[in-house]
């Protein structure tokens, strides 16, 4: 690649190549473009700050979608949130215990629930609630907290502590981000807290992810890939991404959206 001396050209250069490689180092930028370090870091700094990507150790990794408001998640990937809730139903069980958590893809699991499935669902997100409203057979328990408005989830020491009294079969998980390095990582400290909780307390993590958040980084950590039971993603998620997981034993589908 031809190295430029203008930052907008070579920051957009840094961009082309964290798309096609899914993750770039500051070391292997700096020799590719033929600048120091410090100016690469430089660059990865003003590129996380313009909203292109997350910065990692050494480096950097593709931001996660989820930094978009929650009402603007709803109307993304529809037709593959669908197709990825529809499979996750088809893990869940009559007469079983279930953590639904916030997130869009989370919710879409909620409303692809069958009418004739008896389960109690323990959520911290009051669309998911909503969604659950009317169906027959479904006990649904609403944890208290403060209301995180962009998230539309439910958290604090309230949220936590009427979750930490709680033991799930399942936990369906809401994730912004997954990678196979730094595992499960979201965009907001106390939602971390929380997700950590359901995990502890859950005998299965379904992770339901739409293959744009694959191999991207949030800010917080939650948890490693090896907590994780089932991933449900897209057909169109590469298998290079998905190796590791299935190395670490992680059953996955892919679905047609």
């Amino acid at each position: 690649m031809r190295a430029s001396k203008f930052p907008e050209e070579r920051r957009q250069q840094i961009i082309y190549l964290l798309k096609q490689e899914g993750k770039v180092t500051a070391q292997n930028l700096s020799v590719r473009l033929n600048v120091s370090e410090d100016t690469i870091r430089r660059d990865l700094k003003d590129l996380e700050l313009s909203g292109h990507l997350t910065r990692v150790h050494g480096g950097a990794l593709p931001r996660s979608p989820s930094h978009s408001p929650y009402s603007a998640r709803q109307t993304q990937n529809t037709n593959a949130k669908i197709s990825i809730a529809k499979e996750v139903t088809k893990l869940i069980n009559s007469d079983q215990v279930i953590f639904i958590d916030s997130g869009t893809t989370a919710l879409e699991v909620a409303r692809q629930l069958p009418f004739d499935l008896n389960i109690t669902v323990i959520t911290n997100s009051p669309p998911v609630l909503i969604a659950l409203s009317e169906h027959p057979n479904i006990n649904v328990i609403l944890l208290g907290g403060v209301l995180n408005k962009k998230s539309m989830a439910l958290t604090g020491n309230t949220t936590q502590n009427a979750l930490s009294k709680i033991r799930a079969d399942i936990c369906i998980l809401g994730v912004c981000s997954l990678h196979d390095e730094l595992g499960v990582t979201t965009t907001d400290f106390e939602e971390a807290e929380l997700k950590r909780v359901m995990i502890e307390n859950s005998s299965e993590i379904i992770v339901p992810i739409t293959a744009d958040k694959l191999g991207t980084a949030a800010p917080f950590g939650i948890t490693t890939i090896e907590d994780i039971s089932h991933i449900v993603t897209e057909s169109t998620a590469p298998e290079k991404i998905l190796t590791p997981y299935q190395k670490a034993g992680i059953s996955i589908t892919k679905v047609k959206s």
